[in-house]
């Protein structure tokens, strides 16, 4: 087999094109916006329901607002809280995390099936099962 110049060439680009891929795949996947939700019940004589948004990621991260409701069938929800008002575009530093106070005193009897929806600017809004 006789290859000439042109064939090394194409070799040298498409490996060079393959490495280039693959660096921006991982840079894409490294800086990816990270957001974890905890939450806890803090009893005692003035309870409160706190929801945790941790911002795991390297860029800040701005939360547009927040649902929280509990979910009666797949298609029917009754809302909790929905404070758009109260937070107008928050932003949350890197790997920081911002707290939501809720007074349980709102919340159903019954606290099964309840979701957080979070909305996040540049991202699709994701809903996070409490219970």
């Amino acid at each position: 087999m006789n290859w000439d110049i042109t064939t090394y060439l194409a070799i040298y680009a498409a490996l060079l094109s393959t490495a280039t891929v693959l660096i921006k795949f991982y840079t894409v996947v490294k800086d990816r916006v990270k957001v974890k939700v905890t939450h806890a019940f803090t009893g005692g004589s003035d309870p409160v329901y706190e929801v945790y948004i941790h911002n795991i990621s390297k860029k800040p991260v701005i939360l547009s607002y927040w649902v929280l409701y509990k979910r009666k069938k797949w298609f029917r929800k009754d809302y909790i809280a929905s404070p758009e008002d109260l937070v107008p575009n928050h932003k949350i530093e890197p790997h920081n995390t911002y707290t939501i106070s809720i007074d349980p005193y709102d919340f159903p009897s019954n606290w099964n099936n309840l979701t957080f929806e979070l909305h996040i600017i540049g991202k699709k809004k994701k809903q996070y099962k409490l219970t």
